[in-house]
This record gives structure tokens, C-alpha cells and sequence, in this order.
């Protein structure tokens, strides 16, 4: 994921490539929920049809399937609003460059109400997003994107960290 990120990758790798190498890293990511559940379905569940129809039915179809689309209907909506927006100078640059962390924040929120893959739904919210390059293109000089980054990871293992019986 880091090398669709640096500048050398800007001058050298089409944003075509970018995008796909991106969503690639997303789809792993996407791919193994199900795999993982799969065997927790066969551990948890009396009988191995039970199963395997609870992990294809709610696994597959609900969960993945219904993150991929509300990823893209969220993501899509986003864009549409955030360019009209920016077309009409309703919106500053300090919330123009928050916008995609927002909706990220939005996305996990909110699928974790649904019961969808809420991580799987973020990934495919920002690449509908980001899909015209629109929103990449304004954020390209910006920092906040990469100090954000730093502070919820910084945080996240922080709290890890901690929450470890060392």
C-alpha cells in the first residue's frame, strides 16, 4: 500500500495501476472475513449444512455483500456531494481535507449497526470516493491525511498496547 503512496509511484506507475494495486489490498482484506467465519461456523453450529448455508447466507451475501454495496452507494453519494459542493465554494479547505475521515469514521459506525463488514465498507467507500481522482487530486499538497494516519495508529496501539496482560 505504501508505494501507491509516494511520489516515485505518481511519476512512474499509471493511476490505473495505482487504483488496481489499491484494490487489490482491499480485496484481501475483503476476502478473508469470510474465510475466517467460515470456521467459526463450523466450530459454533450443530451440523456442517447448518453451517456452511449460515456462512453463505449472513456470511456472504449479507455481511460482504451488503458492505460492498453500501460502501459504494456511501462512497458515491459522498463524491457527488463533496463536488457539488466544491463547485458552489460551500465548503472550505480545512473540511474538504477531513471530509474522507469523516466519512470513514461515518462508514465503521454505521456498519457496525448494520452487521456488514464495516472495514471491507470503508475500503470501498473511499475508492468510490477517490474514483475520479477528484478528491485525491485536492488533497495531494495536504499533510492531514498522513498526520490523521499517524495519530489513529499511534492511538489504536496505544490502546493495545495497554489492554495486553503483559
Amino acid at each position: 500500500r505504501q508505494m501507491c503512496k509516494e511520489t516515485v509511484a505518481d511519476q512512474y506507475i499509471s493511476p490505473r495501476l495505482r487504483n488496481l494495486i489499491s484494490a487489490e489490498s482491499g480485496a484481501n482484506d475483503g476476502f478473508g472475513y469470510p474465510f475466517l467465519f467460515l470456521a467459526v461456523r463450523l466450530l459454533k453450529l450443530e451440523s456442517t449444512s447448518e453451517a456452511l448455508g449460515t456462512w453463505l447466507f449472513k456470511t456472504c451475501l449479507y455481511t460482504v455483500g451488503g458492505a460492498v454495496a453500501y460502501g459504494i452507494a456511501v462512497g458515491y453519494v459522498c463524491r457527488r456531494l463533496l463536488e457539488f459542493s466544491t463547485d458552489r465554494n460551500l465548503i472550505d479547505k480545512e473540511s474538504f481535507l477531513l471530509y474522507g475521515s469523516a466519512m470513514g469514521v461515518f462508514i465503521i459506525g454505521s456498519g457496525g449497526f448494520f452487521q456488514i463488514d464495516d472495514l471491507l465498507a470503508a475500503f470501498v467507500a473511499g475508492n468510490a470516493l477517490s474514483w475520479t481522482d477528484f478528491y485525491r487530486e485536492q488533497c495531494e499538497e495536504s499533510e492531514v491525511d498522513n498526520c490523521l494516519d499517524l495519530l489513529l495508529n499511534l492511538v489504536f496501539f496505544s490502546f493495545l498496547g495497554a489492554t495486553i496482560p503483559w
